[in-house]
This record gives C-alpha cells, structure tokens and sequence, in this order.
C-alpha cells in the first residue's frame, strides 16, 4: 500500500493518485456543518473520486459509509448486516443521514 497526500477537490491530485492503481479505498470525511458544505465536501468529492476512477481504469472503489447510522443505543445489541438504521437518524450527523437533511437546508 502506498499513502499520498493531495485534495480531493483536484482532479489532478486525483488522477496522480490512480494512476496504475487497482482499487481505491476511498475512507476521507470532511468536517462541515451544513447541508452546503456536506454537498461539496461529500458529495462532490466523492463523485470526482469515482470520476477519476473511471478515467484510470480503477478495477474497484470501496467507498465507506459510517456506523453512526445505525441506532446504537441502549438496547441495541450487536451491529451486524440485520442491524436496522436509526429510527431517529435525523438526529445524527450529516455523514449518517443526508437523505433527510438536504429537505432541511
């Protein structure tokens, strides 16, 4: 494995990164505090990441998603494939539940 370091809101980072590349982990969050700032920073990062990918001839993109969408409180047991998501997500951050948030900003 080799770790580079570049913005993942250029497209020539991006490309320098994939090149000769198999698969791609793609495991970056940004901190933001809003559904504006989830779009760009999330959304379209993650798009560019697939794009380039594309481009590159990346066999596999592994994107992760976050556990935070799952309830996990009190008596929630173990988290496994069956685990259902939080009946209250609004609650949780943006990475956890976007769907719902964009209706709010």
């Amino acid at each position: 494995m080799e770790v580079l370091t570049g913005d993942l809101m250029n497209q020539d980072d991006l490309r320098r990164a994939m090149e000769g590349v198999d698969s791609v982990f793609h495991l970056a969050r940004a901190h933001v505090n809003s559904w504006l700032e989830y779009q760009k920073f999330e959304i379209e990062a993650t798009r560019q990441v697939a794009e380039c990918a594309l481009e590159a001839g990346v066999k596999r993109l592994i994107y992760t998603g976050t556990i935070d969408s799952y309830y996990a409180g009190r008596r929630a047991g173990k988290i496994n494939a069956r685990t259902p998501l939080d009946p209250h997500i609004e609650r949780r951050n943006l990475n956890a539940a976007p769907r719902r948030r964009q209706r709010k900003s």
